[in-house]
């Protein structure tokens, strides 16, 4: 089992332009430069990022925003390398250091065909990130539309 470790990530800029602490449950921040797999699941390099973590499996590390390749993936809208991702079993309830969740981002992102699978993996709408915005509110304010009802099934 992997082992999870916490980084502490203060003194972030909040909208408001203060200066708050907090802790976030985010994973080896690297900020000087982004690690390969970062970089592969930016340039949605499937073949590579395989390659990599098949040699090393820690989907937990974090680019300098403090998004874990998952949240990358998430954010590109790349249902195959979240997929992938969820092979070598990815923490999916990880956040940015914004406190933004995989479906803040998917929605910041307008990527609302990865929305149905985050709900399926359990990701709560309701969650707020360190704006106090759920999901469904960043969607309201970009006209709701599809991402609102991606968020907010019919059946419900």
């Amino acid at each position: 089992m992997k082992k999870l470790r916490l980084c502490v990530i203060t003194s972030l800029l909040i909208a408001s332009s203060s200066m708050v602490q907090a802790m976030s449950y985010n994973f080896s921040v690297h900020e000087e430069k982004n690690t390969p797999l970062i970089v592969a699941v930016e340039q949605d390099d499937l073949a590579r990022v395989d390659r990599l973590l098949a040699v090393d499996d820690n989907t937990e590390m974090c680019d300098s925003f403090g998004r874990t390749p998952f949240l990358i993936a998430v954010a590109h809208g790349n249902l195959e390398m979240i997929n992938l991702l969820m092979q070598y079993g990815v923490f999916v309830a990880a956040t940015d250091v914004w406190g933004n969740t995989a479906l803040h981002l998917a929605v910041l992102n307008e990527r609302a065909v990865v929305i149905p699978l985050l709900l399926h993996l359990g990701l709560d709408v309701q969650a707020k990130n360190f704006q106090d915005k759920t999901p469904v509110r960043l969607a309201l304010e970009k006209g709701g539309g599809e991402l609102l009802e991606a968020l907010i099934p019919e059946d419900q």
